[in-house]
């Protein structure tokens, strides 16, 4: 067989479980048990390299020790070789400087790798965290645990509430990481400091946390030491902060999200008062411990009864030693919750959920994505009284965390430890905790106060099909977070990934109301449904907005014609180049082509040379002689250096007409468009208006007087003086579509919408 450093590493991570078997053969064999390879359920044995290829993974042995013992011995450095390998992968290939001006003379300060120093990007101004590592520290497992969740995070597209890398450096001998900027401090010293908080207010923080484990979990990373040290804010301004959870240093990262609970670690280390009680038993009996994302659950209950309570659920008076915190999560009694002075003051939902939570049994506490769907958690029945002095009890149970020798580390609450909090704690002094006691109420997402019954968030596990094509549409929907695939029944593909970015909003604009294409999710997606009620109310009344999202899904339709084009043409499709100044077609001759712009710009004027319109690359032209059998009525001109174009034959694209409804539908919407346009032009001898108050004149000139419209007579007399093969069908086609509001007219606002002006 064949073995390559790539080939060995691929392999030997799908193995769980290693085992010597003692085979005559010049390998040495090694007998698995492998989830990925058969479930787990029996042993099976793989042939191991032989004492050749095993000088080729580990050239610095001696071939006669080259064994199974010799590479379990070398385990870490094939950690090591793995982690440098995806660093240098993924690390961007121009220098820091040249992105990002650093702060070098003061360090924010000293994280477990490193310092830490606040940057600029040039481009945008944002302000991000960078933190330079010596490259000797590949060799820590703790680091190359962070570091592959990390990658793993970016890959998969980020999410707004975890703390995410951006992109990284290789210069010299250290690593430079590009991460979101902290600034905020962690949630739990914001709640002490901004007063008392209702329940309404910890089921938003709980949902963002939630969402932040379940896109974890969902691409196969266990956080693996969740407490509220490990939950911060991005800036200490409640107008802007939100939630981010942090520090992957004890993260487990599966290659197969759907076994995440399989995975098994002998040196995963965790801080007891917020670990699982399955997890506690087996580091007592000092045996491997399974992962599992409810392990990141069991940590959430912790921090939620916390919250509501102001005090820990294993030590209800801030004053128990770790082995007494161990053995109360160990021995099975439920902390206090129903019946309990404690939690008299939480509504029925709030202590249920916190018992779904800390269920003792794992295979019944429940995942992020069961959380999401809790009507608690939505915010639906959580109350909104503020919870009398809950801040005072938080504070106090907050004097009694995460210390070392009684001094609380972190002083000033910015996520990392700075060089003079490690002076004092090195000399033993003490540490004051220091906290914001501005009058700002903290508002951790501003953007879910403004949803109102018609706006909703939905969380959707990877896997999960938002709508079929052909489904009827009520809602389009804002990306929060996470990937979605689109793809359509002839072929197109696609995926969106930015936070911001919208789909669905075809079916909206549409007169069936009918989904053009199907969409998955490839991670947890955390989304905004938009009701069409609040998308006709509000969208559509911001002229931006709806520009804006007009534009955007016109843009999606024609690279969804270019697609079709390229994959039904693509073998008779010839490319020819053309010249700036040279035509592609005149006005009269007889049309044998449809063009596809591939790059440049082409100019379509009519006879009077004004302009038309300008087409940019991957739109079609010149398919309006076909759709009305008629003679070219317009010149192409290309109006760039050069202009790349494949030509269609007409009897591929009437083929393509004939036999793609949606291909017809959009190539016959911008022809009539493009047709009206020309009408414009010739009437008025003018080229086409490119600012509002050009356009408003020549609308005003076309409507009927007394109406303040442009009426469908008008509109009919204007075409077909342009262009006498365009059918009555042409006319009334062409009216629906400028007549957004379905009134019988068209209003000024609508004609400034569909030829996308915004007013001066």
């Amino acid at each position: 067989m064949s073995w390559t450093r790539k080939t060995f590493s691929k392999i030997s991570k799908s193995l769980f479980r290693w085992d010597l078997a003692v085979l005559s053969s010049p390998a040495v064999y090694f007998a698995c048990t492998s989830n990925l390879d058969n479930g787990g359920d029996r042993d099976t044995v793989h042939a191991f390299p032989t004492t050749s290829d095993l000088r080729m993974i580990f050239p610095s042995r001696n071939p006669a020790a080259c064994d199974f013992g010799a590479f379990m011995g070398q385990r870490s450095g094939l950690r090591r070789h793995r982690t440098i390998e995806k660093m240098e992968e993924s690390a961007t290939r121009v220098t820091l400087k040249s992105k990002y001006k650093v702060n070098w003379s003061e360090p924010l300060g000293e994280g477990t790798f490193g310092a830490v120093y606040e940057a600029v990007e040039h481009g945008s101004g944002e302000k991000v965290a960078v933190k330079k590592i010596p490259k000797r520290f590949t060799d820590n497992e703790t680091f190359q645990r962070e570091m592959g969740a990390l990658l793993r995070l970016r890959d998969a597209g980020g999410h707004p509430n975890i703390c995410g890398l951006r992109e990284n450096f290789e210069e010299g001998d250290f690593y430079y990481l590009v991460l979101d900027l902290i600034q905020g401090g962690e949630m739990f010293d914001q709640l002490c400091a901004h007063g008392a908080y209702s329940e309404a207010d910890s089921a938003r923080l709980v949902r963002e946390v939630a969402s932040a484990l379940a896109f974890l979990h969902g691409i196969g990373i266990i956080h693996g030491d969740m407490k509220p040290e490990n939950v911060m804010l991005t800036s200490v301004s409640s107008s802007d902060a939100i939630i981010q959870v942090v520090d992957f240093g004890c993260a487990q990262v599966v290659d197969d999200p759907d076994i995440i609970a399989s995975q098994k670690s002998s040196s995963l280390t965790t801080t007891p008062a917020y670990s699982a009680p399955e997890v506690l038993k087996q580091q007592r009996a000092k045996k491997p411990v399974a992962v599992d994302a409810r392990f990141d659950m069991w940590a959430l209950g912790v921090i939620m009864y916390i919250m509501l309570t102001g005090v820990h659920p294993f030590d209800l008076y801030g004053n128990a030693s770790n082995d007494e915190v161990i053995d109360a999560i160990i021995s099975g009694e439920k902390p206090p919750l129903r019946d309990s002075p404690l939690t008299s003051h939480l509504s029925a939902d709030a202590i249920s959920v916190i018992e779904k939570l800390l269920e003792w049994n794992p295979r019944k506490r429940w995942t992020a994505d069961q959380l999401l769907e809790h009507p608690w958690v939505r915010g639906e029945t959580a109350r909104q009284g503020k919870i009398e002095h809950i801040n005072t009890k938080l504070m106090a149970q907050r004097k009694f965390r995460t210390k070392i020798g009684g001094l609380d580390l972190d002083a000033d609450n910015d996520g990392y430890l700075s060089v003079a909090e490690l002076r004092k704690l090195a000399q033993g002094g003490s540490i004051k905790v220091e906290t914001d006691n501005g009058d700002e109420h903290l508002t951790l997402s501003d953007f879910y106060d403004l949803l109102s019954e018609h706006m909703k968030n939905r969380f959707y596990p990877k896997g999960h099909v938002i709508y079929h094509e052909g489904d009827h549409g009520h809602a389009m929907y804002f990306l929060n977070s996470g990937k979605v695939e689109v793809s359509t029944k002839d072929g197109f593909r696609t995926t969106l990934g930015e936070p911001g970015s919208f789909f669905g909003e075809g079916a909206l604009l549409h007169p069936d109301r009918v989904r053009s294409g199907t969409i998955k999710c490839l991670t947890p997606v955390h989304a905004i449904e938009v009701s069409r009620e609040y998308f006709e109310k509000y969208l559509t009344e911001d002229l931006d907005v709806d520009l804006h999202l007009r534009s955007t899904h016109n843009s999606r339709r024609q690279e969804r014609v270019r697609k079709i084009l390229e994959d039904y043409c693509q073998e008779r499709m010839v490319e020819k180049h053309y010249k700036k100044g040279e035509r592609v077609f005149t006005k009269g001759e007889i049309a044998e082509h449809v063009f596809l712009l591939l790059d440049g710009r082409v100019t379509i004027s009519t006879d009077t040379n004004h302009v038309v319109s300008s087409i940019g690359p991957g739109f079609t032209f010149g398919e309006a002689a076909f759709l009305f059998n008629s003679r070219r009525n317009a010149v192409a001109t290309c109006t760039s250096d050069r202009c790349s174009i494949r030509t269609i034959t007409a009897k591929d694209f009437n083929a393509l007409v004939s036999t793609n409804p949606l291909f017809h539908e959009c190539i016959r919407e911008n022809s009539l468009r493009r047709e009206f346009q020309k009408a414009i032009c010739l009437a008025t001898k003018k080229p086409f208006p490119r600012s509002s108050k050009e356009l408003r004149s020549t609308y005003d000139s076309f409507m009927t007087q007394g109406t303040g419209s442009l009426e469908l007579a008008d509109l009919r007399k204007l075409l077909l003086n342009f262009n006498p093969h365009c059918t009555e069908e042409d006319v009334h086609d062409l009216f629906d579509l400028l007549d957004l509001r379905e009134s019988g007219s068209v209003e000024w606002d609508n004609f400034q919408r569909l030829f996308g002006m915004e007013s001066n």
